[in-house]
């Protein structure tokens, strides 16, 4: 397949040195199917061969592309009258791609943090922008005009469902949706500024202090939980003093784990039964009368609490007595000692300077179950041991 292309001249592409150029009319081959020229000529006495399907020759009146020899012609591309270079771009530096490779990392660690702060935010169900966006207007609409609103059968689902006046229930939509509005505003800012400074780092020192950065002041508390973590590529300086922010943060979240522990360790000393508390308190001041002042006459109703654990356990009441004894003395004691422990931990958390008190404290924290008094930690004695 032959065609002729006519190409006005320019004066100001400069002409090929090479000899083979020196004309203006040339034959060209391309592949049919990429464009990529595979021959050319200026012999007009050229006869293409007319039995191949796979190429197309076109007859080009021009100058040809400055550099473009018989030699590398396969990188150019031909479409009939446009030449385009299709050679593979020159490799970026490695410390260019390291850097991007760094920068797409923390791009996807704050589009994860900020996805997850909106996310509180974003509506529950199928339609449900539609949902808010009608209930704020009727809301509005019921505070600008409440005799002339229209139709205000959202609010009025609000306020059936909350136990609210139809005032209190917009007011209620409308702070939400301020609320709602304002998170909005202050993620986009934090995504805005750490996209400036992540594009704009143009070193890695640079690029560590913004990855720094985006996991300690920029909602700090979801840095543990990132799907794409960035590992450490420096040594961390354990007795580095940190920002008040940083710490702030992690006195929160030891404290946070701290009752955690502590209400674990007291756990086994309560129930969900109502009224546990007082039960106990009955039993414990039977067992004490009993043994105290044996055959004296307690009350009723606290005897009859210490029967039924003795026969629960089927021991003798006398020994139904001091096992119950036994059990609020070992109570009382964990008590005493998870208070102690409780208020010798959060001394030690307020005054937390670095890393390495972070550390030396949440390790203690971990290790409250394993401090147990003795006595806390033996079980209790069987039915055979109380027995004999």
């Amino acid at each position: 397949m032959i065609s002729t292309v006519q190409t006005p001249q320019s004066d100001s592409t400069p002409l090929p040195d090479l000899a083979v150029q020196a004309s203006s009319s040339y034959f060209l081959v391309t592949q049919v199917k990429s464009h990529r020229v595979v021959y050319f000529t200026d012999d007009i006495e050229y006869q293409p061969p007319m039995e191949g399907d796979w190429y197309y020759i076109s007859h080009f009146h021009g100058p040809l592309p400055e550099g473009m020899t018989l030699r590398n012609c396969w990188r150019w591309r031909f479409n009939g009258g446009v030449f385009i270079d299709a050679q593979t771009p020159a490799a970026k530096p490695q410390q260019e791609l390291l850097l991007e490779s760094n920068r797409k990392a923390l791009r996807r660690i704050l589009l994860e943090k900020i996805n997850a702060v909106r996310a509180s935010q974003a509506p529950k169900g199928t339609l449900g922008a539609s949902i808010r966006a009608e209930k704020l207007r009727q809301a509005n609409a019921y505070i600008a005009q409440p005799e002339e609103c229209g139709d205000i059968g959202f609010l009025h689902g609000v306020a059936l469902a909350r136990g609210l006046s139809l005032l209190e229930a917009a007011q209620l939509i409308i702070c939400k949706a301020a609320d709602t509005w304002h998170v909005l505003q202050e993620t986009e800012q934090v995504l805005e500024q750490f996209t400036v400074a992540i594009q704009g780092a143009r070193t890695q020192e640079a690029l560590l202090a913004v990855r720094e950065s985006l996991l300690q002041d920029a909602y700090p508390a979801l840095s543990r939980t990132c799907r794409y973590p960035v590992a450490n590529t420096v040594p961390i300086d354990v007795d580095r003093p940190l920002g008040p922010v940083h710490l702030c943060h992690e006195k929160a979240r030891l404290r946070t784990l701290l009752v955690q522990h502590i209400n674990k360790l007291r756990k086994s000393e309560e129930t969900d039964c109502i009224a546990h508390s007082d039960i106990s308190e009955r039993r414990y001041r039977a067992a004490k009368a009993f043994l105290q002042f044996p055959g004296t006459t307690s009350d009723e109703n606290e005897i009859a609490l210490l029967n039924g654990y003795a026969a629960a356990q089927e021991i003798a009441l006398e020994d139904a007595a001091r096992q119950v004894l036994k059990d609020v003395s070992q109570s009382n004691q964990l008590l005493a000692w998870s208070e102690n422990e409780r208020i010798r931990l959060l001394r030690h958390i307020s005054i937390i300077r670095t890393l390495a008190d972070i550390r030396r404290v949440e390790a203690t924290i971990h290790t409250l179950s394993q401090a147990l008094p003795a006595s806390d930690q033996a079980q209790c004695p069987s039915t055979a041991e109380v027995k004999a």
